[in-house]
């Protein structure tokens, strides 16, 4: 346990290391927010309203997509794949770590230090557009039932990754599965529409994929977008569709690791 948690403190130290990753993220968040008010202030200006969405609301929304971003990314695939194309596996194999929790180490760190630098400046804003504060409709009880939402999301992201990470094992390129991957995530998480904008069947197509888990589901229960019995519930489903990929992983990776063993003799 300590060699996992000392690889934890190496990964943030790797990050602030690089004082420019830290000025990036931040850059990149402010920009984010301006592009956002900057769009949806047009958008609003010209049609008056968006199903049912207030100028307000829809702000709202989209600075938690900033701020929860980074929940839809991860090298975990890439990393991955490098390490079965280039051998390094290989050596992973004979050390005394989980290459599979080393490399989810890496992507919780990454996620979680944007996921607090973001969250810092969409409450800043929330602050000083001291309009949007009512609708953001935050309280420290939402809050408190945010966390294992996010914690999940986290994790569920991870293993959809490590999956298509995973294919390497029998294919000689994944490039082309992980990019379409990446914008089924992006699309169908919320991240870059409100789900509910979706067409009705589209929504419950959506509803029984773990997509919906990493972005809407936070955020609605943050915002108190969601009856407590609800987040309940969700919270189930958000646990079995954990158990259900953290399966998936075994099986895979336990097939792809005699697949590469038999291929190395």
């Amino acid at each position: 346990m300590y060699k996992y948690l000392y690889y934890i403190k190496i990964q943030f130290a790797v990050y602030f290391a690089y004082t420019w990753n830290l000025i990036v993220d931040i850059l990149l968040s402010f920009l984010g927010i301006i592009i956002i008010l900057f769009v949806w202030n047009s958008i609003y200006m010209a049609h008056g309203s968006l199903s049912g969405y207030s100028f307000n609301s829809i702000v709202v929304y989209y600075l938690f997509v900033v701020a929860l971003g980074k929940l839809v990314y991860s090298g975990t695939a890439k990393t991955l794949t490098t390490y079965i194309y280039n051998g390094t596996l290989a050596t992973f194999q004979i050390r005394p770590a989980n290459i599979r929790l080393l490399l989810f180490i890496e992507d919780f760190v990454n996620i979680f230090i944007n996921t607090v630098i973001s969250m810092i400046i969409t409450s800043f804003c929330l602050f000083i557009f001291s309009g949007l504060w009512p609708s953001a409709n935050i309280s420290f009880i939402s809050f408190m039932l945010f966390i294992p939402a996010y914690i999940f999301a986290v994790i569920i992201n991870y293993m959809l990754y490590f999956i298509v990470g995973t294919a390497a094992f029998w294919t000689t390129t994944v490039g082309g599965l992980r990019i379409t991957i990446s914008t089924f995530i992006k699309i169908f998480t919320g991240a870059l529409v409100p789900l509910t904008l979706f067409p009705n069947y589209i929504k419950n197509i959506i509803s029984i994929t773990p997509f919906p888990y990493l972005i809407n589901f936070p955020i609605n229960v943050i915002t108190n977008n969601i009856a407590l019995d609800n987040i309940l519930k969700e919270y189930l489903i958000e646990i079995l569709w954990t158990v259900i990929l953290f399966l998936l992983c075994n099986i895979l990776w336990k097939k792809g690791i005699k697949q590469y063993e038999s291929i190395g003799n």
